[in-house]
């Protein structure tokens, strides 16, 4: 019965140590953070118009810094600096006037909040999806354009992001797919009328 009862003490000492040993080694990876510094390349494309945007396709540029938290699952968040050539005014001289139906490029600030999933994990390569909500911040210095003079023309918004990315070791290439989804003043755009198409390449610290 000694025996026993010493047998059974050892193999419960022995669980604990092996569990607090595990608990030591994955919890500092598990609640890991990390820094990324990305930059790339954007297309924009309005397949649709409506009565006050034609539809338009333009390349621009965009960079900015994400902080990546793996408490068990990837969370993200981050700012984002984007620049490219927006819209095609329309030539109504009852809506606006001649002077503001020229091409016209627009600075966002992006803040995103997001999460991101590992399909695929092979020794330095990983391959996943991600899904961002961003909210979109006007920065540019141009004025406002009115229509039928009551309603502005408003580039702050919310849109949603899908990205799939590729992880070799400590660069990331990112494919990713944003549209426009609802705003907080009349932008006289409908949901995802407004795409974007992203290709990024970013450095993990």
């Amino acid at each position: 019965m000694k025996r026993v009862l010493l047998m059974f003490t050892w193999f419960i000492l022995l669980s604990a140590a092996t569990a607090q040993t595990q608990l030591k080694s994955t919890s500092p990876a598990a609640d890991n953070l990390n820094w990324m510094v990305r930059i790339g390349l954007n297309a924009l494309d309005q397949s649709s118009s409506s009565n006050f945007v034609k539809a338009k396709s333009a390349l621009g540029f965009q960079g900015g810094l994400n902080v990546i938290w793996n408490p068990g699952w990837k969370l993200k968040g981050g700012l984002e600096y984007q620049y490219h050539e927006v819209f095609e005014i329309n030539e109504n001289s009852s809506i606006i006037t001649d002077a503001e139906t020229s091409d016209r490029s627009f600075h966002r600030l992006k803040l995103a909040a997001g999460t991101l999933y590992d399909l695929i994990n092979i020794d330095y390569l990983t391959i996943g999806i991600g899904a961002d909500a961003l909210y979109n911040f006007d920065l540019t210095s141009q004025e406002k354009v009115y229509s039928d003079f009551s309603n502005t023309f408003d580039l702050d918004y919310f849109s949603g992001l899908i990205h799939l990315y590729i992880n070799i070791k400590k660069i990331q290439i990112d494919f990713g797919f944003e549209g426009n989804l609802f705003d907080l003043q009349p932008t006289h755009l409908n949901p995802f009328q407004s795409k974007t198409y992203t290709l990024s390449l970013g450095y993990i610290f």
